[in-house]
């Protein structure tokens, strides 16, 4: 399995996010290039905050089509000033006013 990460932050997330995973994901290895990615393996990239990161989405999902080794895109944002449903409703309708997936699963923790 491997993992695609875009997280909304430049600085911090970059950061943080890879250590957080080497405990969540222990055998998971981060890769540099998208196109490395073979098995248990992870991608980050940062979509360059808010409301960048909604082309980056866009960008994220035409690179995982075309690669086709990742099995998960993970998007990790920062709620702010719109609730949680704002966003996810902003990011859905983007991605399926592009027809890019056929699928989106909204697997989400429940405040």
């Amino acid at each position: 399995m491997n993992l695609y990460f875009l997280v909304e932050g430049k600085r911090t997330e970059v950061k943080v996010y890879p250590k957080w995973l080497g405990y969540l994901l222990p055998a998971f290895k981060r890769v540099k290039y998208p196109n490395e990615a073979v098995e248990n393996n992870y991608f980050l990239i940062s979509g360059n905050g808010y409301p960048c990161i909604l082309n980056q989405i866009i960008t994220s999902i035409e690179e995982i089509n075309e690669l086709g080794n990742y099995n998960h895109l993970i998007v990790c944002l920062d709620a702010e000033e719109n609730t949680v449903e704002e966003h996810i409703n902003s990011i859905i309708n983007k991605i399926i006013n592009k027809k890019l997936i056929q699928h989106i699963d909204n697997n989400r923790k429940k405040d």
